[in-house]
């Protein structure tokens, strides 16, 4: 196996099959035996399904919290960010960019993963993680 590759591909498909079924790819693979070597024995009550549905990203939300546009990360990365009152919000991605969304209509929920939602820029308003 590749370094960083914690198990076979094969082994993969079978850990993520007998949880769901869900069609995940070597990277949610990877991450996904990661969470289950860091939790261990020590999951407290935490399932493989739900560690599973924390890397599905095309099941609905889960949490929601109201945002502060500040420099403070977002206590989760989100899945997506509801915008109540249009305008601009300047948001720093998870993949590490900056982005400016520009002139967002009221009420838009964008399908984005951010872990900043900064103050500089941002004139929209009720914003709302969604993760």
């Amino acid at each position: 196996m590749p370094a960083g590759q914690l198990f076979s591909d094969s082994a993969a498909q079978a850990a993520v099959t007998g949880i769901g079924g869900t069609n995940f790819g070597r990277q949610e693979y990877d991450l996904l035996a990661q969470i289950f070597v860091a939790i261990g024995s020590s999951s407290g009550g935490t399932s493989i399904a739900d560690l599973a549905n924390a890397i599905d990203l095309s099941a609905p939300a889960a949490n929601a919290a109201v945002v502060t546009p500040g420099v403070s990360p977002l206590e989760n990365p989100s899945r997506a960010v509801f915008v109540g009152v249009g305008g601009d919000m300047n948001v720093t991605m998870v993949g590490g960019q900056t982005v400016l969304f520009e002139s967002i209509p009221d009420g838009t929920t964008l399908p984005i993963r951010v872990t900043h939602i900064l103050a500089t820029s941002t004139d929209a308003d009720s914003i709302v993680a969604l993760w």
